[in-house]
């Protein structure tokens, strides 16, 4: 990723923080801005790029793991963290991208995320 577009990403995403009213394990759609903040190209899809790019900027201690605190919308946390141990790791993360994208297009529209 260029470093343009990565500063790019990690603002937007900073920018959700700031406006994230808080971490639930209730699943629902995720909102527009949610959506958006992930979805750095604008194009309405969140890519497998624009997914692991996420990880790497809300993995904020560096530690490998993107922990309750460290996740930013409002739901899908614990449909994420099949060991129920607070703590997603990138295989948790990555495993989104296969079980929520039930169109099987290799992309997250808004509908799909927390399916």
């Amino acid at each position: 990723m260029g470093k343009f577009k990565g500063i790019m990403c990690a603002a937007a995403i900073a920018v959700m923080g700031v406006t994230a009213a808080g971490c639930d394990d209730e699943d629902a759609v995720v909102t527009n801005a949610e959506f958006d903040a992930i979805d750095t190209s604008n194009d309405g899809l969140v890519s497998a790029a624009e997914w692991n790019a996420t990880f790497a900027v809300w993995d904020v201690n560096g530690d490998g793991i993107v922990n309750q605190n460290e996740w930013l919308l409002d739901s899908g946390f614990g449909t994420l963290d099949v060991d129920a141990n607070a703590a997603l790791t990138e295989a948790e993360w990555n495993s989104a991208m296969v079980n929520w994208d039930v169109d099987n297009d290799g992309f997250l529209d808004p509908g799909e995320m927390f399916f």
